[in-house]
This record gives C-alpha cells, structure tokens and sequence, in this order.
C-alpha cells in the first residue's frame, strides 16, 4: 500500500511538474507579436483570462470577449440587446450573437468552448467588420489551397485577406482548418481596431515637403549561408545573425517597408527597408522562413537572366513570394552587366525587359531599380527613371526624404555584423 501511495505521489508531482512547464512555455508569445500584445494590452483590449495563453486556440467565447472589448471602445455604445442561448448565459457571446458577429451552431446552441479554425476566424472578423460598418472588398481567396477552404467561408477569407486584417501561413497557403491562436486574434483585432479608429489622411510620400529630412534605413544584403560559395565572403550573412538582425526589428518597433509603401511614408513611425540584391535561392529557403516567422517585409531584386542558374532563385519561388505579400520583386536587370558601359539601345533593353519579365510573373507593377554594383552615371539615371520610381546604390548610409530618389543610399549589413553594430545602423 505504501508503494503504490509513493508510486502515486510522484506521479502527481510529475503531472504538476508537466503543467508549470507548459504553463511557462505558453506565458512568452512568439516574436513577432510582442508588439502588437503590448499595444493592445496598453489599450485595455485585451481580457484578463487571455494573458499569459497567447499560443494557445481561442475559443469561440474568448473571441467574443474580445471583440466586445473593441466594439464598445471604438463605438463608445455599449451593445443592450442581448441573444439567448441554452449552453452559456456568457453576456460577451450574446452581445455579439445579437448584432451578426456569432451565430449559434444549431438551434439556441452556441458551443462556446469550441476552438476556431482559421477559416471559421476570418467568416467572424469579417462580420465584426460590417457590424462596425467598415467596408470589405470583393476579393476572391486565391491561396494554393483553396478547394480545402469551405464554400461558406470563401468570400470572407478573400475580403478579409483584401483588407489587410488576416493573412495566409506562407508558402501561398491558407490552411483554413488550422487552429487560431490567442495571440494571432490579438493582433487582427488590432488591425481592425486601427482601421476604425485612424482617420482618413492624406497620403505623405518620400518626396513631400511634410517628410523632408526624415531618415529611413535601407539594409542591403546579397546571400545567407554559414559556409561562403564564392570568394565575396562579406556578401553571405550567416542565417543565425540575419534572423538576430530580424528578431531585433520585429522587437523594436520598427515597421518593415517596401518601396511600395513609400507614397505613404507617413503612415509610418520607424520604417525600414530589407533589401537583397541578385535573387539567391537562399533568399528563399532562408529569409523568407524568417520572413514569415517574424511577419516582416523585404524585397528582392532579381537579375532575369539567371533566374534559372544554380543558386539562384527560380520562377516558383519568385512567383511564391511575390502572391504571399511580404516580398517585393523589383529589378537588378537583365544581365547585370554595368549599365555605364552600354549604348543607349542595350541600356534601354536591360531596364525595360527585365521590368516587363518580372510583372509578367507576379502579375505586379515593378517600380525599383538596384543598378549593378551600383554603378550609374546621369545618363543611365535619365534612363532608369523612364521606367522607375526608385533606384538604390550600394551604400552611402541612411537614406533622407527629400533626396533624390533615383540614387537613393543604403546602409550595407556586412558578414559578422554583431547585434549592438547592427542596432546602431539603423537607429
């Protein structure tokens, strides 16, 4: 009898020794939403039995604790017409059940403890977004994996995803019968909260009087990998330090831009640009992992020409991590040959096919230009801007609003860079 109380106390230690651990590992959110969670918790939007179960699913009444949350913040009008279930008495589940957000699974039956698929997340968020009387393009969800994502929720994951508010996994993918997390609810709750509640402005670009002198760092790397393929050592970054660099942006407050966004400067308080240069295959298989890991943004100038060699990055990639929207494709020509020795009809033939052969892929507009090595001369900055918005050099520092930005200057992330030399860069 004795054996089997001490056999039966060590399995209850073990068992609570178990839960403490999990609970601890569940207490950190991952990276890439530290920011989001501390805003939002700043804000009051967050309730009090979700801190610390930030990986965890959300429940179908956990979310609708927070959407009520967020619903009387922003509407400043408490919801006093209250739906009625048999199976939860929950005053946040009926609140949103009376105004379309939830609907019961049958019948007086809400289910309140059911986790959320990521479709059954987006078909929610998207009626959150029409009882706040916001807008939702028609968009249709055209992710690799769309026959697995149900017909009732479509529409709402192709509106949602036009919106902004929610995105796919990666890999153009959306896995709509994945779990929804605590902490993925957080921060499309948030952006939802920020459309709401962020007036219409007018849009402040890199070249208006408004912006003038302000400095955006733009990073220019080339390759990753722990082992250099070619004598240019200084070229290769090792995985560990670019997802260090990574990890310190998404942690910081910075906000990762393309020059897409760069007609709308203002709208953002400590942008910077990623950006590699020749289109290597580990941009690929390395970044943009990371990219997703840490919901970052960069872009990728590829030469046309040598999207089929070896080590460089092919059509499906681009094509891949062009549709997923954190990557920008933009062009490094066709050849990479050094635009100042060409004549003017090989000159014009290297921005203009490349160009065309990148949007042709991506089905996107194609607006900036890495000159090779950098090399560039008034005439080929004449040429470049026939069919560029923007072009970058190889160095230089800091780039300023108001420069010109045709020779816009980068801060160049050389191979062994420590994490305090990489913070003062772009600080």
């Amino acid at each position: 009898m004795k054996n089997i109380t001490f056999i039966l106390m060590i399995l209850m230690c073990l068992i609570l020794l178990c839960s403490s651990l999990a609970m601890a590992e569940d207490g950190e959110p991952s990276a890439w939403a530290i920011t989001f969670i501390e805003r939002a918790a700043e804000l009051g939007l967050i309730p009090d039995s979700l801190y610390g179960r930030y990986l965890q699913p959300i429940t179908r009444a956990e979310f609708c604790a927070i959407a009520v949350r967020i619903f009387e913040a922003v509407t400043d009008n408490p919801v006093m017409e209250y739906a009625y279930f048999y199976d939860t008495d929950d005053l946040n589940v009926a609140k949103m059940a009376s105004i379309g957000v939830v609907r019961g699974v049958a019948e007086n039956i809400f289910d309140p403890y059911r986790n959320i698929t990521r479709e059954e997340a987006a078909v929610l968020l998207a009626n959150f977004m029409v009882a706040l009387e916001q807008p939702l393009p028609d968009s249709w969800a055209d992710f690799a994996d769309l026959d697995e994502i149900s017909e009732w929720a479509r529409a709402e994951v192709g509106r949602i995803r036009a919106r902004g508010v929610m995105s796919g996994v990666g890999g153009n993918l959306f896995d709509p019968n994945g779990s929804f997390t605590i902490e993925q609810t957080i921060k499309t709750m948030l952006v939802v909260y920020d459309i709401v509640t962020t007036p219409e402005q007018e849009k402040i670009s890199v070249n208006d009087p408004e912006a003038s002198g302000r400095k955006i760092p733009i990073l220019m790397y080339h390759a990753i990998a722990d082992v250099p393929k070619t004598s240019l050592t200084d070229l290769f970054v090792r995985p560990a330090e670019l997802e260090a660099q990574l990890k310190y942006i998404a942690e910081n407050g910075f906000q990762t831009v393309t020059f897409e966004d760069l007609d709308n400067i203002g709208a953002f308080l400590k942008p910077v640009m990623l950006t590699f240069d020749d289109g290597y295959k580990d941009n690929y298989t390395i970044l943009f992992p990371l990219l997703e890991k840490y919901n970052l943004k960069a872009t990728i100038f590829v030469v046309t020409d040598t999207m089929w060699s070896k080590g460089r990055l092919s059509r499906g990639d681009v094509a891949e991590m062009s549709a997923s929207g954190l990557v920008s494709i933009q062009s490094h020509t066709k050849t990479h040959f050094s635009l100042t020795a060409l004549d003017k009809e090989d000159l014009l033939d290297e921005l203009s096919s490349s160009k065309q052969y990148i949007e042709e892929l991506t089905g996107k507009p194609v607006i900036a230009l890495c000159y090779p090595s950098g090399y560039m001369n008034a005439a080929v900055r004449a040429a470049a801007a026939e069919y560029y918005s923007y072009a970058v050099l190889n160095d230089g520092g800091k780039f300023i609003c108001g420069e010109n930005t045709m020779t816009m200057k980068r801060v160049r992330i050389s191979r062994g860079l420590s994490i305090g030399s990489f913070a003062a860069l772009i600080n």
